[in-house]
């Protein structure tokens, strides 16, 4: 089953606020697209559960709060943040 992956207004924000000032460019572009297409398959079995219905997944160099709707079949970014 395929998920869409949605990013919240204020995660998008935030993500391209981290890619204009990093000199990693390169390494948040790349975790970003793997965040996606790992999100789009198999989003329970990505990182940890959270209160609330939210995950937390990390992959090096960003961090990602998320939320799974099975009935839209979507998932929500919530959040990201450098690690």
């Amino acid at each position: 089953m395929r998920y869409r992956v949605v990013w919240e207004p204020p995660a998008e924000r935030d993500l391209t606020e981290l890619w204009l000032g990093s000199r990693m460019r390169h390494a948040i572009g790349r975790a970003a697209d793997q965040i996606d297409a790992v999100l789009q398959w198999k989003p329970h079995e990505c990182g940890e559960s959270r209160e609330a219905g939210r995950r937390v997944m990390f992959l090096w160099p960003l961090g990602i709060s998320f939320r799974i709707d099975e009935d839209q079949q979507e998932v929500r970014v919530i959040s990201v943040w450098q690690i």
